[in-house]
């Protein structure tokens, strides 16, 4: 179960990252998952807000996993 909520952590983490300084990371990876879980304008609008809500997740699961 810790191993679970670590790699959780983990992957929220990087995206929010990723959402904050890596943006054309995001639009790429949108380009495969565009159907399933993302938007454009949820992309483009509210990047730096789904960033730090991931990062702050990411964090706080890795923290209280370890």
């Amino acid at each position: 179960m810790k191993l679970i909520s670590f790699l959780l952590g983990f992957i929220f983490f990087l995206l929010g990252f990723a959402y904050l300084y890596r943006p054309a990371l995001v639009y790429k990876f949108n380009l495969l998952m565009r159907e399933y879980l993302f938007n454009d304008r949820l992309v483009l609008v509210n990047r730096r807000k789904i960033g730090t809500f991931l990062l702050i997740t990411g964090a706080l699961i890795l923290f209280f996993s370890l």
